[in-house]
């Protein structure tokens, strides 16, 4: 990920088409220090490229999705409380 787009491995590939735009979803835990921290990341994106599985590992691959954001990200960090 960078600050204009997304590169990321998908299972259900074969509808994704260049110029479609995607709602992207990320979140997680992470701590530095100060206890965990949950952050989640949301965006709308434009496809740029599929790269298709056959050409870096068989049928059953995942296929490499680079999308570029169409809008700012939307970015929260807060304190996890236990």
């Amino acid at each position: 990920m960078s600050a204009g787009g997304i590169y990321f491995l998908a299972d259900e590939w074969k509808e994704l088409k260049v110029g479609q735009e995607l709602g992207i979803r990320l979140s997680g835990l992470s701590g530095y220090g100060a206890g965990p921290l949950f952050r989640s990341l949301r965006a709308r994106a434009t496809v740029l490229r599929v790269d298709d599985p056959k050409e870096t590992g068989g049928s059953f691959a995942k296929a490499g999705v680079a999308a570029r954001f169409s809008e700012r990200p939307y970015f929260e960090v807060y304190r996890w409380l236990e």
